[in-house]
């Protein structure tokens, strides 16, 4: 369903956009809440492991400029993660207000569990598209991420 919005022809194209775009952000994160829960994860958390597990170790900052985080949101899934062995602090030799944040085994393990089938889901969801229009809806997604308000 569209809009029920009497404006002019560009703000009901734009309001229908939107509702759709919402309306699939809403799906995949629906998909992604069933393999998180059944993991014993949030987004947060899981976002945090799965970028230890492709980057490497990072700062709690650098952590949540990558999954879009605040830092105070960030310390305490860093905190619930280290509570379940997932992750370690570990203090700079060089500066040692510096903290770096690694993935456990356990972390290694459980990201190579789950990122598969957030992977596999994905894919099944994204299999209508053909390879350009996967580029392209990425290039529109970026284009209007990137717009100033």
């Amino acid at each position: 369903m569209g809009t029920h919005h009497n404006g002019n022809d560009r703000e009901k194209a734009v309001l229908n956009a939107f509702i759709k775009l919402s309306r699939c952000s809403d799906s995949i994160r629906q998909l992604e809440e069933k393999i998180f829960t059944k993991n014993g994860l949030t987004s947060g958390q899981f976002g945090c492991l799965e970028t230890l597990y492709h980057i490497g170790p990072l700062c709690q900052k650098e952590i949540s400029q990558k999954i879009f985080s605040c830092e105070g949101n960030i310390t305490q899934i860093i905190d619930n993660l280290e509570k379940r062995n997932l992750v370690t602090r570990i203090r700079s030799k060089e500066d040692r207000r510096y903290i770096i944040i690694h993935l456990t085994p356990e972390g290694n393990a459980l990201v190579q569990t789950v990122f598969p089938e957030i992977l596999q889901a994905l894919l099944r969801k994204f299999d209508p598209l053909s390879e350009e229009q996967l580029v392209n809806l990425g290039n529109f997604c970026k284009g209007i991420g990137l717009k100033a308000v």
